[in-house]
């Protein structure tokens, strides 16, 4: 059975498989599978553990398509040929342009790095949305528009090239939910699992082919998707995106004989603490508009000059509310473009004197435990290589002052310690 659990941002979607995983554990079940997008995997494993406690967590595996896939070849076998990096798929990609150049319209002179990068980042979505080399063909040949039927003859040479050139030899990345598919079809892996998908908005074709399976095989299967009705399908709706994958995953439901419950609508919004705020979310983007007749207590509207005057408004706005007792890590300030904002807002931050922390993705392996950790292992790995001894020092986390490492890298530099040198006693004079 699939069952369709449908609400607004904040309606409690979430909250509803979490429950409902600890519900159907309490009852004796004990083959559940949650499906979540891959960035969401370490929340959802915490907050299983959270809810369920150690006792509970392990009747629930918790995992996403491509985790899946290693999964299955784990657990069944691997891949008969080894799988494509990016520097070998480029490599290839290279050779497939340069084997059909002569036989090129629009592309024949062109082998750049980013026309490379470009027809990698094609393939790529070829594969996700299923489309094959016939389809592009087809396409060019029914296409009134010279310069259009240019470029999909040329990217259907390529392509089909390099599918030939990797065939029998080497797996793409890009097919690897393909290749799970086809795993699927001679497996039981789902039989009689409860299966929660939970967090997407929509899924790629090749990730529908997937669910077609799991809907085939498991007991019972719960999908959650953001939108307060399925029944609306005008293009110019707010939810119209997510309505057309409803649709998608009915016929998928359909072609695999699989009974399709009535959805469940969740309708009260919890995200907001104020009516205002649940009010504005409600209508702002709502065809039919509806006057809140209440006192506006929470919601302030500010035209500012420019960037820079919206930003020092947010900045003394929220010295008012610290002083006033409200902590700094109670505030967020929102914005729909980072990039245009960062300088602007730190600027503003600054002048006001706001204390701030900027939520925004970092490279993992510059932070200095990272760090610190990585140059320990190089230093064991490269038999003491000073560079790598100074690089871990400098991050800060060890007992020695910065006046002591400038002590020691003149001391190395002078007498020039490296390798085995740092297991001896240092006696040499430091004046040189």
């Amino acid at each position: 059975m699939l069952q369709l659990v449908l609400g607004r941002a904040g309606s409690g979607k979430t909250e509803y498989v979490f429950s409902s995983i600890n519900k159907l554990i309490d009852e004796g079940e004990k083959n559940i599978l949650l499906i979540t997008p891959e960035q969401f995997s370490f929340v959802s494993e915490r907050r299983l553990l959270t809810d369920l406690g150690e006792s509970k967590v392990n009747f629930v595996e918790n995992t996403s398509f491509s985790r899946l896939s290693e999964e299955i070849s784990a657990r069944y076998g691997g891949d008969k040929y080894p799988v494509l990096t990016k520097a070998s798929k480029a490599v290839i990609m290279k050779k497939a342009v340069e084997s059909v150049q002569d036989s090129l319209v629009l592309f024949k002179n062109i082998n750049s790095v980013s026309f490379i990068n470009s027809v990698i980042q094609i393939y790529d979505e070829m594969k996700s949305c299923r489309v094959t080399v016939d389809d592009i063909n087809e396409a060019s040949e029914n296409s009134d528009k010279e310069l259009l039927k240019g470029k999909l003859h040329d990217l259907g040479l390529i392509i089909s090239m390099y599918d030939a050139l990797i065939s029998d030899t080497y797996y793409d990345p890009a097919n690897e939910m393909t290749r799970l598919y086809e795993k699927l079809l001679n497996l039981t892996y789902f039989n009689g699992r409860t299966v929660f998908i939970d967090g997407f908005s929509g899924f790629a074709a090749q990730e529908y082919k997937v669910i077609e399976v799991i809907l085939k095989q498991a007991k019972n299967v719960y999908i959650t998707f953001c939108s307060d009705t399925d029944k609306v399908l005008d293009k110019f709706s707010l939810f119209f995106y997510v309505n057309r994958n409803i649709n998608i995953l009915k016929d998928v439901a359909e072609k695999a004989g699989v009974e399709f419950a009535q959805p469940i609508h969740l309708d009260k919004t919890y995200r907001f603490k104020n009516e205002e705020l649940s009010h504005l979310e409600k209508y702002l983007n709502y065809p039919v508009k509806e006057a809140y007749d209440k006192p506006v207590e929470n919601i302030r509207v500010y035209q500012a000059k420019n960037i820079y005057d919206e930003c020092d408004s947010a900045a003394a706005n929220i010295l008012k509310l610290i002083r006033k007792g409200y902590k700094a890590s109670d505030i967020a300030v929102i914005v729909r473009d980072l990039d245009k904002y960062e300088q602007e807002l730190t600027a503003s931050f600054n002048k006001f004197g706001v204390p701030y922390f900027n939520d925004e993705r970092q490279n993992i392996s510059s932070e200095p435990l990272i760090m610190l950790v990585n140059f320990l292992l190089r230093t064991l790995i490269y038999s003491y290589k000073s560079s790598d001894i100074f690089s871990l020092l400098k991050t800060g986390l060890t007992s020695l002052s910065d006046d002591e490492i400038s002590e020691l890298e003149n001391y190395v530099y002078l007498w020039s310690i490296n390798g085995s040198k740092w297991k001896k006693e240092f006696t040499e004079s430091t004046k040189g």
